[in-house]
């Protein structure tokens, strides 16, 4: 009698899961969920190699905010910047994201890591 599920299919599934895991996020934003989830995503896989600390480096929380001065002016007129805050070991990872509209629709985005 073979398994419901294969054990390689069960193994890829768990090891899925825990990359989906989410990270809370608190803040504002002007970002939509859709984009929110992408940026903070993005966040999860750079901010960790950012620090030295010991392993595991991870993302623990995820801070938005509108109205920082260290975003300075965007680029461009249509641009939106905003600061957010990656906390990874307990040390605060600040990045300056810049939305832009793209041409095919949506909006594309850029990070920076800013000095803390």
């Amino acid at each position: 009698m073979k398994p419901a599920l294969p054990l390689t299919a069960l193994a890829i599934s768990v090891w899925l899961a825990g990359c989906a895991t989410s990270v809370p996020m608190t803040g504002q934003t002007r970002a939509g969920e859709e984009l929110r989830q992408d940026v903070a995503s993005h966040l999860r896989m750079l901010a960790p190699v950012t620090v030295d600390c010991p392993p595991p480096r991870k993302v623990t929380a995820i801070t938005a905010s509108t109205g920082d001065p260290r975003a300075g002016a965007p680029q461009r007129s249509d641009a939106v910047v905003e600061i957010w805050t990656a906390t990874v070991c307990d040390q605060p990872i600040p990045f300056r994201i810049t939305f832009i509209p793209a041409v095919s629709g949506g909006t594309d985005f850029r990070v920076e890591r800013l000095k803390p």
